[in-house]
């Protein structure tokens, strides 16, 4: 077994900073996560001069890095169960950091499940990962602040754009906007998306109904206000806001509402000694997310100056977030049909779910959720859609060998 001071769990930005900050202090700590680098997705693939600093802090000798290393369980007297790419690990932890990150709520519309029809940021990830966008059309629809600068990614990636379908009205997002004026960095941030994406059409109260094709997306359907619009297309890509990772904290028996981990104001769960940051805390953004690194080392150190001094710019960040949440909210009504496919990895349509009361039902009778993605995406919908609750959750909590899992079996035998 292998023992740290503390043990965090994701290396996104969140992560990396809680990691660079506690090893300046003297801490012991491991550094989880299931990528081949660190980063996270908003800074996959970037090398510029604010990645840099921040990945060669982890080359501390008080750092030692899980990369391609995913949590299997959460175990008595402060220990996980691991996997990496070749074993399996115990590691015993005095303080854990959850920093799991967020991923994209992905709502079921006709035709969501055809190649070519990706989330936003998934769509980024895929050119990142080196997919061949130039000359592609791409519309982009669904909510929340990821839309510019993917959109801004993609165009400067070759992408022709055919338009933005943002679901919120116009008087929100000028509203939106106002609030910027609080935060003058992200609003000049804000007018040089807007600059790089002239040209492109933008489209406010507007939300896909249905996505055509047979191998492969060809069309897109797009109510706009009172108008119908079909464009044609290569890809779509369609999200509709954040929503947080948050398994992990809950296997440990955190308290969580659908929209982050109940923490304290200095980031405290209600499990002694664990810890949230960034956006499993509630979707901040880049900026929350790292003074939220900074201010969990200052925590756990008991450094008073900086607690102080973190606290103020976590809060501040905070702000912003709750105006972000608010302004961004997702939308109450969804265009389905009895033949629209709910989960994807079953084939489970709308209709097979009509009867179904909550989503352990579901899952027995209809196997909704029971695919390789384990409800990770059908989950946060049918919880958006039907109003359904989480399922408990238990390990194993990702696909794992038979030998982790004969070792998670040796150390807790009444894991089920």
């Amino acid at each position: 077994m292998h023992s740290y001071d503390v043990i965090i769990i994701g290396a996104g930005p969140a992560g990396m900073h809680a990691a660079h900050a506690l090893a300046n202090r003297g801490q012991q700590v491991a550094l989880i996560d299931d990528n081949p680098d660190a980063g996270g997705q908003i800074w996959r693939g970037v090398d510029n001069h604010t990645t840099q600093p921040a990945r060669a802090a982890l080359q501390s000798p008080y750092i030692t890095t899980y990369y391609q290393t995913r949590v299997i369980a959460t175990l008595a007297a402060q220990q996980l169960l691991v996997e990496t790419s070749n074993d399996a690990h115990l590691l015993h932890y005095r303080h854990l950091v959850i920093a799991s990150g967020a991923r994209e709520l992905l709502l079921p519309v006709a035709g969501w499940t055809l190649p070519g029809v990706t989330g936003i940021g998934g769509l980024q990830a895929l050119v990142k990962a080196g997919l061949p966008i130039a000359g592609k059309r791409v519309v982009i629809a669904g909510t929340g602040p990821l839309i510019w600068p993917v959109a801004v990614f993609l165009r400067a990636h070759g992408a022709h754009i055919v338009a933005i379908a943002e679901q919120q009205s116009l008087p929100r997002l000028a509203r939106f906007g106002l609030h910027l004026a609080r935060y003058p960095r992200k609003l000049w941030q804000a007018i040089g998306y807007a600059t790089q994406l002239i040209g492109v059409p933008f489209w406010h109260d507007s939300h896909v109904t249905a996505i055509n094709g047979t191998s492969h997306a060809t069309s897109v359907h797009i109510q706009h206000g009172r108008r119908q619009h079909e464009l044609a297309c290569d890809y779509v890509a369609i999200g509709h806001h954040l929503v947080p990772n948050l398994d992990i904290a809950q296997a440990l028996g955190c308290a969580t509402t659908p929209a982050a981990v109940t923490t304290t104001a200095l980031l405290a769960t209600t499990v002694p000694h664990v810890y949230a940051i960034g956006e499993a805390r509630g979707i901040g953004g880049l900026d929350c997310a790292i003074a939220e690194g900074h201010l969990v080392a200052a925590v756990i150190c008991q450094d008073t100056a900086a607690i102080s001094e973190w606290h103020q710019r976590v809060a501040y960040e905070r702000q912003l977030a709750t105006v972000i949440a608010a302004t961004f909210a997702t939308p109450t009504t969804t265009p389905l049909t009895d033949e629209t496919i709910i989960c994807r990895c079953e084939d489970v349509s709308h209709a097979q779910l009509a009867h179904a009361r909550d989503w352990r039902t579901a899952k027995l009778q209809q196997r909704c959720g029971m695919g390789p993605c384990q409800g990770r995406i059908c989950g946060a919908a049918t919880q958006h859609l039907y109003g359904w609750g989480p399922d408990a959750v238990r390990p194993p909590l990702r696909p794992a060998r038979v030998a982790t899992l004969a070792l998670l079996h040796s150390v807790s035998p009444t894991a089920r």
